[in-house]
């Protein structure tokens, strides 16, 4: 089969390019369910790479369950035609308004899982939410970023949920946006220490509010300080 396919000669990352591409091509019906894909000799002559980058790239589509390989008989395409693990394009993350939308799914995601934490919290996951906190403070006064301890408060408040679920989906979405938490800190950073200050006071407001078990402020007080950082990004959110 032959296929219409960009130059990716001086693409960087080639084999996420290219992944991508043929993620982009099965979901459009190019490779119906259950088809088998080109060879690897092909692909590689198809995209002007070498077979070590179509192998990273097939690799990346087995791992999200878009296509399955079979000793012998090659690499097909999965009988639903869709990924079976929920996956984040990093390279789309560059573009404003993917990041928006990852940003709109943060919000609604974080803000439930703040009001579900009030609930249901205990006092190891305050301990470690007020943990987080201490150490966003040292960051601000060491004039540091404090991506990582940032990052760790709203993980313990998906965890004090108890939902398994909301913990994980917080997890994939918080890892594939670090590069973006750690550019709105450091925004943050050259605005001056009251915005930074800000930040630390809504993070506070949500610990707060999960420590008096009010759901409703928990709720508001996480929204209000996710839309401040899609401000620092320079999101457009409706």
């Amino acid at each position: 089969m032959g296929l219409d396919v960009p130059s990716f000669q001086k693409a960087p990352g080639l084999a996420h390019e290219i992944a991508r591409y043929l993620r982009s091509a099965i979901a459009d019906g190019k490779f119906k369910p259950g088809e088998k894909l080109p060879a690897e000799q092909t692909l590689a002559t198809s995209f002007g790479v070498s077979r070590s980058v179509i192998r990273e790239a097939v690799s990346q589509l087995r791992y999200e369950g878009l296509i399955k390989s079979y000793q012998g008989l090659g690499v097909f395409v999965s009988e639903t035609g869709s990924p079976s693990s929920f996956v984040i394009d990093s390279a789309a993350l560059a573009e404003s308004g993917a990041l928006a939308q990852i940003f709109e799914l943060r919000m609604t995601l974080e803000a439930d899982a703040a009001a579900l934490a009030a609930k249901r919290r205990t006092k190891k996951h305050l301990d470690a939410m007020k943990g987080a906190l201490a150490e966003m403070a040292l960051a601000i006064e060491r004039g540091e970023d404090g991506v990582a301890p940032d990052i760790a408060f709203h993980r313990v408040i998906a965890e004090a949920t108890g939902n398994t679920y909301f913990a994980a989906l917080v997890r994939i979405l918080n890892d594939n946006i670090r590069t973006s938490i750690f550019v709105a800190r450091l925004n943050t950073a050259r605005e001056g220490r009251y915005i930074a200050d800000l930040v630390q006071a809504e993070h506070a407001a949500i610990y707060q509010a999960i420590l008096n078990r009010d759901p409703v402020k928990a709720r508001e007080a996480s929204r209000t300080h996710l839309e401040h950082t899609a401000k620092q990004l320079k999101l457009v959110l409706d």
